[in-house]
């Protein structure tokens, strides 16, 4: 095997075994504010931030890595990255977290994609697609199974020490920045090409599907920013929630699992109607559910996370001409409409959590997001009905 290829391979299994936040991650709400000092306004403000702003990066940070130079772009973010985990550790403030936020919304775009697109064109220059995608999976099994280890770690870690789990996650971080360094080659890379921005009518094709499904995502991952804090409230011990982390790892990947079996009884229209059922009753079980059987209600949305996720990518590439050569600035149009509604989201519940309590808080974001869902919904099925959209997938 070609030594390029050996060093990707031995970069791919790297990256899902040592993983970004896999120690804090699990428990990220306990060291924001039992070290940090942050009340859960506050913590949910810094995360509104973080979206925010990766939701303005995005865009750009394609052009500024084809400009830098995608490994250089890897390298900077990943070192602004290992900084910001630094200033956790030494300014345990609402002031440092703000910081962080910032540099990771930033840096954390601007990293994205960079290391996907060099390892792509390596075995795309060797003529190993398939072997690629082979490889891909096979990590990805890997990485799934060590952030069940991770999450479980991270509860026993924290309860030992709060800023251990920081630690140890910065020295995986530098750890992956030197293997990064030595490993990742983009010496055959010159200039991507040009990007080919959607046209008025291309938008207007996708862009009422794309308004659902992205607020159906944007719901899942607000609603994940509030696990947490409502395992917290309901006096949940702290080590529960390394495994609870694990568990929501067990459950995604077992619903996905049976995403198949499942679409092939059930109708797209019916697929809408579970989706949309099991989040609605994840937030009713989360408003008004207050002792451990709210952990119920959390596992029946990880259960539709793991379901929805295949299912509405498909449903808007059916609204995207495979002919088209924009179809990325198409998807990039949905990537930034999921961040500005989660930041916003996540922003305006900080500010009613601060003033009226989480609990109320959860129930305005159910009830407004649920009725925003409502009208989207009614105005895609008005213009499909209309015949006002083109559906290039006519299956399922």
């Amino acid at each position: 095997m070609n030594n390029n290829l050996k060093k990707a391979n031995l970069i791919i299994y790297l990256q899902s075994l040592l993983q970004f936040q896999g120690f804090i991650g699990p428990v990220i709400f306990i060291f924001y504010t039992k070290y940090m000092g942050l009340n859960t306004s506050q913590y949910l403000f810094c995360d509104s931030l973080l979206f925010l702003i990766m939701s303005v990066c995005e865009v750009p940070s394609g052009l500024i890595s084809d400009y830098v130079g995608r490994k250089k772009m890897l390298i900077i973010s990943q070192l602004f990255i290992c900084l910001g985990m630094m200033i956790l550790l030494f300014v345990p403030s609402y002031t440092g977290a703000v910081i962080v936020s910032i540099i990771y919304g930033i840096f954390g775009a601007l990293q994205s994609g960079n290391s996907e697109s060099i390892l792509y064109e390596i075995y795309e220059k060797h003529n190993n697609i398939k072997y690629y995608e082979n490889i891909q999976s096979k990590s990805r099994s890997v990485g799934f199974i060590f952030s069940i280890v991770y999450a479980v770690i991270s509860g026993y870690v924290i309860e030992y020490n709060l800023a251990l789990p920081v630690i140890l996650d910065l020295i995986v971080c530098i750890i992956l920045l030197i293997f990064t360094i030595i490993l990742l080659d983009d010496s055959n890379y010159s200039k991507k090409e040009i990007i080919i921005l959607a046209n008025k009518k291309d938008i207007h094709n996708v862009i009422y599907i794309i308004l659902v499904v992205s607020i159906l995502f944007s719901c899942s991952r607000v609603m994940f920013s509030f696990y947490q804090p409502t395992l917290n409230a309901a006096k949940f011990p702290v080590v529960f929630m390394g495994y609870a982390s694990a568990i929501y790892s067990l459950i995604t990947a077992g619903s996905a699992f049976f995403y198949k079996r499942m679409r092939e009884l059930m109708t797209t229209r019916k697929m809408y109607i579970l989706i949309i059922s099991f989040q609605l009753l994840t937030g009713i079980g989360m408003v008004f559910v207050k002792n451990y059987f709210v952990i119920i209600f959390i596992f029946i949305q990880q259960f539709q996370r793991g379901l929805m996720g295949t299912f509405l990518y498909m449903q808007v590439n059916r609204y995207i001409n495979s002919k088209n050569r924009n179809r990325v600035s198409l998807m990039s149009i949905m990537y930034c409409i999921i961040s500005i509604f989660t930041g916003i989201s996540l922003y305006v519940t900080s500010i009613i959590t601060k003033n009226i309590g989480f609990q109320n808080a959860i129930l305005c974001y159910v009830i407004f997001i649920n009725l925003l869902l409502v009208l989207s919904i009614v105005l895609f099925v008005q213009k499909d009905r209309q015949n006002k959209l083109i559906r290039y997938d006519i299956g399922g």
